[in-house]
């Protein structure tokens, strides 16, 4: 997802300078979207399951919030990604791919809480030792 986005900003600032995107650049957003949702998929069912069974033993108090943030933050970024993808492939026409104001603003607000998340889940293993055996 990470690539998809940085990938679209990198359109954004081309189209900024007047110049055309880079042939193939459409080609490998499409892609890189589209397998990243994948991955990101992914990841939200096995982290759902990884939760259940995960020992909680060794965390230590005050886990739990930052455990319920990181699911929010997983199931929004698959919200945030789906509109995405439903906009680059079905709601915009061929012809006008290039992004408009809610696609750039959904992308940044997806690279955003990518960010988040990460830190989220790091903060669960690293300080309050979720999933530490």
């Amino acid at each position: 997802m990470f690539v998809g986005s940085a990938g679209l900003l990198w359109q954004v600032w081309a189209a900024r300078q007047g110049k055309p995107a880079a042939p193939g650049l459409e080609s490998f957003l499409d892609g890189s979207l589209g397998l990243g949702y994948v991955g990101l998929l992914l990841a939200v069912v096995t982290g759902l399951f990884d939760m259940q069974n995960s020992p909680k033993n060794l965390a230590t108090e005050g886990w739990l919030f930052f455990a319920v943030l990181h699911i929010i933050s997983g199931v929004s970024l698959l919200v945030i990604y789906g509109i995405l993808l439903y906009r680059r492939f079905f709601a915009l026409q061929p012809e006008t791919k290039s992004p408009d104001k809610p696609t750039i603003f959904l992308s940044l607000l997806g690279l955003v809480l990518l960010i988040v998340v990460g830190w989220l889940g790091g903060h669960l293993v690293f300080n309050y030792r979720v999933g530490i055996s």
